[in-house]
């Protein structure tokens, strides 16, 4: 048994290295992000340069225009970006171009969840971003981005080695995802600090047995 989870964690590794990004549980990537949104996707992409971006002014971007239907984290950053002629519900959008393996992808006319980060005053997202069509958004997610996954950042999510300044201080005992069962995590479990709160566990939502049916089903097919 431990030699297979070695096995898929060592697959999951070389498949997601030519992807450019390693996935994460949502609940990192809320509480790494600097905004979180539902949005509907109106225009784009266009191409164009980021204003005042010193890291690489020559470098062009796909730019998308967003109206903003619900802010999750960030509404500071969101409303700094607003477009004046269109009012706050619309917003530019910075992805890499498609000649960057981590371009966006978006469709038009379409909804999704977004997160990403700030760059020289701009949204920006990339393929490593959450970034999920709004349909396929579980129930247990909407309430993570809500209300419950900021009660697990100061959690280490994910495999044990962590390379930021606040590493010392996450507490461990979510720290072995992604596992063989990460995709039905990454659905119904978030990750809360326990009583005590010197250690972290997985939680499932309300919705008791929705994750125990996932990895059932997982099993069926990838016995």
């Amino acid at each position: 048994m431990v030699l297979l989870q070695v096995l898929f964690i060592t697959l999951l590794f070389v498949a997601t290295s030519l992807a450019s990004c390693f996935p994460e549980h949502p609940q990192k990537q809320f509480c790494k992000a600097d905004f979180v949104v539902h949005a509907r996707v109106l225009y784009g992409p266009e191409s164009d340069y980021m204003p005042n971006s010193g890291r690489n002014p020559s470098m062009k971007y796909h730019v998308y225009q967003l109206r903003i239907l619900e802010i999750f984290k960030g509404r500071d950053h969101v409303q700094k970006n607003l477009i004046p002629a269109k009012g706050f519900n619309f917003v530019n959008l910075y992805t890499p171009s498609p000649r960057v393996s981590a371009a966006a992808g978006l469709v038009p006319n379409s909804e999704y969840l977004l997160s990403g980060r700030v760059e020289a005053g701009y949204l920006y997202t990339s393929f490593c971003n959450w970034r999920q069509r709004w349909a396929g958004v579980t129930s247990e997610q909407l309430e993570g981005v809500r209300t419950q996954y900021n009660k697990g950042c100061q959690c280490l999510i994910g495999f044990s080695f962590c390379f930021t300044k606040d590493c010392p201080r996450l507490l461990k005992g979510c720290d072995g995802f992604p596992d063989s069962n990460f995709d039905c995590r990454a659905k119904f479990d978030r990750c809360e600090i326990n009583f005590g709160g010197n250690s972290c566990s997985w939680l499932s939502s309300k919705r008791r047995g929705r994750f125990q049916q996932c990895v059932k089903i997982s099993q069926r097919f990838f016995p």
